[in-house]
């Protein structure tokens, strides 16, 4: 393997571990979300349970 071809090697490990780290960045915060949205759900079926107490049928 001659120095170009390292060099290109090295440059497309560095590009990966970058990859690798923003999509490991990308999942953390989908996973925020989704517990955040999670939360906000359970949020909303417990108010409109206490609001249709309220409501005439």
């Amino acid at each position: 393997m001659n120095e170009k071809e390292r060099e290109a090697l090295a440059l497309q490990q560095k590009e990966l571990e970058a990859n690798q780290l923003e999509t490991r960045e990308d999942i953390d915060q989908l996973d925020k979300l989704s517990k955040k949205i999670k939360c906000q759900r359970e949020q909303l079926i417990g108010e409109s349970g206490r609001f249709l107490a309220f409501v005439p049928c």
